[in-house]
């Protein structure tokens, strides 16, 4: 009786578990806690391995007559019966998390910024071998990887992040295999401890309704390591998603219901049984507990070619590996491939493209040269090899040489958009921008991708057809939203048409598609910087950093910082950008350009010394460094040869005058949708230094009055020339609406609110009216 009672809570417990999925919020609870009562029925008689088969055969043997009918029984029965296969017993919940935590990792990569970590999860795959598996987003980029494994003391599992960020020893581990389509990575480690386990694939393909267990490391948020959660399958199936840093992933995914957080990702999925059925890539932010999960025949596609790469013996697994270093950006390592390859067998062709492209990536173009061309010799069919000497050509501007290339590559493979796009290139650069349309058309017709589109809409440009590029460079979008270039270009493309709106529009409906695209994020910002926009600038462009700390986003909330007057935080982020590109004259220059905004001399120039040792040539950084040292006080000589050798190198600089002013040009900018009609004074220096109003003083004659159409600027001119000015009043009421402006009509606004300013000509002021709250009479 008491077999058959275990046999049914068994069942029981399996049944309840595997069908919670169906239910959520208290019907779930209530079955779960149904299967949790069996569980304890079960459990509560202690017994040892071999206990239920003894009790099995007591029960079913209590005396010889019993044997004597079953083996009746037994003959009787149908050969058919004979065969089925045994059915398994479901793990509770807590032999799961044992099992599978003993198989788990938590690794730890240095982050881009000082100080700080990217984390994941991962698992063991092969003891022997010492490979895990993790997920390529985790690994991405990572020059050094650890990882750590979980502790028990006194038998309890240790969960405190500190703890193991203090004492816990580190595994270094280097990637083996990686497939960023697949979001997975095989990493091979050093060692690993011996009490660890290797976790048992699944045979089984995974179904909906099925419960599914993951163990994870969100350590980072909540400071609690080896994580377990638990959910059910809702659907699998093939899905194409793109994660915020730009990676496409096209997969078999598992999607289910269950909680999962960042630090999860690369983190072992497990069913009843407690075997891998998947690993945890991601979670849906749109959808409500929502979970992506790569699918386990993913995995088994990537190991078997791990299996047939970990002792390579032939020319052709040698050429593997070497591409799949290569393909990680592990340029030297990619180079010893290739050589064992070629060692193996002389003429092999496409191994010496490959590792003349290796070289190539590593600053050697001298020795690629030498591979393309050997490589072209021994089979002059080898494209990977004429692409690789065409973008010599290209990096040499040899353009000439490129159309050659090029044109032979096409006569070996008339459908190779790629050639066709490198004739394009070179035509483009050779200014014959018809010719270069016809072969981007060919590469579009071969291989209709982003990147083509991106450059069809440059080619545009240059023919002067502002529409057709901005169509392209849409349609680039539409292919790639985190195509950086098609954003950029198609914003400032737009804003140079004065149709900055358009910008804004355009980029705020690519933010509704994807709200993690930090392009889309900064190349709005530039729009609102270019419309005064400021303060929706900072914003913008502070979401774009903390997805992708880079140093050009930086630099541009430096900038946005600086016309807020807000020296201490601009100058913080222009210095944060040093840290991240220490080696860029543009970071020095724009660090020394804010100081020298700020009054802050010495340290204006130091930044600009160290901006031209970098680049000798950048003029603008002599006219900043002459400025910053006539604030110093240094002697007229100094000051001028900086200014002359900034002239010498450019023409925009001809007419360059250091000196300190008092006064800048007066432009109105209508940011609204609405007629504005403006009236205004503005007070200026004469020729006889005293400072007068004009038209006049105020209250006493009739202002200037201006009509200002919807989103278009005035400059205020004389005899065609801009204006100095020290400062203004006006009002101003909407042609379209009620909206009036008069809060300065006794209030002067000065635009040099330094009272003077060094310069090396006289700059533009633009003052802003917009709709939004105006004041009222």
């Amino acid at each position: 009786m008491r077999g058959a009672f275990d046999q049914v809570a068994y069942v029981g417990r399996a049944l309840a578990m595997r069908y919670c999925g169906r239910f959520s919020g208290l019907r779930q609870l209530g079955v779960l806690s149904v299967a949790c009562c069996l569980l304890q029925l079960v459990e509560q008689r202690p017994i040892t391995a071999a206990e239920p088969e003894q009790s099995a055969k007591k029960a079913e043997a209590p005396n010889d007559k019993a044997k004597a009918t079953d083996k009746t029984k037994a003959t009787d029965k149908p050969a058919a019966d004979a065969k089925a296969p045994a059915t398994r017993d479901a793990l509770s919940p807590r032999e799961i998390f044992s099992r599978t935590v003993r198989g788990s990792g938590w690794i730890v990569i240095p982050g881009d910024k000082p100080g700080t970590l990217r984390t994941g999860s991962a698992w063991i795959v092969d003891k022997q071998k010492k490979l895990v598996v993790t997920n390529h987003h985790v690994i991405r980029g990572a020059t050094k990887i650890e990882v750590i494994f979980p502790e028990f003391e006194d038998g309890r599992l240790v969960t405190s992040t500190p703890h193991y960020m203090k004492n816990s020893p580190r595994f270094t581990a280097k990637v083996f295999l990686d497939d960023a389509k697949r979001d997975l990575a095989f990493l091979k480690l050093n060692s690993l401890p011996a009490e660890m386990e290797a976790l048992t694939l699944s045979t089984e393909t995974t179904v909906p309704g099925e419960m599914v267990f993951s163990v994870g490391n969100p350590g980072v948020i909540d400071e609690s390591l080896w994580v377990f959660s638990s959910g059910s399958v809702r659907q699998v199936g093939k899905r194409s998603f793109t994660y915020r840093s730009g990676q496409k992933v096209e997969a078999e995914v598992i999607e289910t219901q269950s909680p999962i957080n960042p630090g999860d990702s690369g983190g072992p999925v497990v069913n009843e049984f407690g075997e891998v059925i998947g690993v945890v890539s991601g979670f849906s932010p749109e959808a409500r507990l929502v979970s992506n999960f790569i699918d386990l025949s993913e995995v088994k596609k990537l190991l078997k070619e791990v299996n047939e790469l970990w002792a390579p013996t032939t020319a052709e697994q040698f050429y593997r590996r070497g591409v799949q270093a290569e393909e990680r950006g592990d340029w030297q390592a990619a180079i010893v491939e290739f050589n064992e390859a070629i060692k193996r067998q002389k003429d092999y062709a496409l191994a010496m493209a490959h590792r003349g492209r290796c070289f190539f990536e590593q600053k050697d173009p001298d020795t690629a040269k030498a591979d393309f061309d050997e490589a072209i010799k021994l089979d002059p069919n080898c494209i990977d090899a004429r692409l690789g000497s065409l973008k010599i050509s290209q990096q040499r501007r040899d353009y000439d040489t490129m159309l050659a290339d090029a044109t032979q590559i096409i006569r070996i493979d008339q459908t190779n958009a790629e050639a066709y796009a490198q004739r394009a290139r070179a035509h483009y650069f050779k200014a014959a921008f018809e010719s270069s349309l016809k072969d981007i058309d060919r590469a579009i017709e071969a291989k209709p991708t982003s990147t083509h589109y991106t450059m069809r809409a440059e080619v545009y440009l240059k023919l002067k057809d502002t529409n057709a590029a901005v169509r392209d460079f849409g349609k680039a979008i539409d292919l790639d939203p985190f195509n950086e270039i098609a954003v950029s270009e198609m914003t400032t493309t737009l804003i140079d048409a004065d149709r900055a709106n358009d910008a804004i529009r355009l980029t705020s409906e690519l933010l509704q598609r994807s709200s993690n695209n930090a392009y889309a994020l900064a190349a709005r910002a530039r729009t609102m910087l270019a419309t005064k926009r400021t303060a929706d600038a900072v914003k913008d462009l502070t979401a774009a950093i903390e997805l992708q700390p880079r140093a050009d986003l930086y630099r541009l909330r430096g900038k946005a910082f600086m016309d807020l007057d807000d020296a201490e935080r601009s100058l913080t982020d222009y210095r944060q950008a040093i840290k991240l590109s220490p080696n860029t004259s543009v970071e020095h220059f724009d660090l020394g350009n804010a100081a020298f905004r700020f009054a802050m001399y010495d340290e204006a120039v130091n930044e600009i010394d160290a901006a031209l040792k970098i680049d000798p040539k950048l003029a603008v950084a002599y006219i900043t460094r002459a400025m910053a040292n006539y604030g110093r006080g240094r002697g007229e000589g100094i000051v001028r040869a900086d200014v002359d050798r900034a002239k010498e190198l450019d023409k925009t600089y001809e007419k360059a005058d250091v000196a300190k002013r008092r006064t800048r040009h007066l432009i109105f900018y209508n940011d609204t949708d609405e007629t504005i009609e403006l009236s205004f004074y503005f007070q200026a220096p004469a020729i006889d230094e005293n400072i007068y109003w004009y038209p006049g003083e105020p209250a006493q004659t009739k202002p200037i009055v201006w009509k200002l159409d919807p989103h278009t600027t005035n400059r205020l001119l004389f005899n065609t020339k801009s204006v100095d000015a020290m400062q203004f009043i006006y009002t101003a009421k909407s042609l379209n609406s009620t909206a009036v402006w008069v809060a300065n009509k006794d209030k002067p606004i000065s635009i040099v609110p330094e009272k003077e300013y060094i310069s090396w000509r006289t700059e533009d002021f633009t003052y802003r009216l917009y709709i939004s709250n105006p004041p009222k009479k």
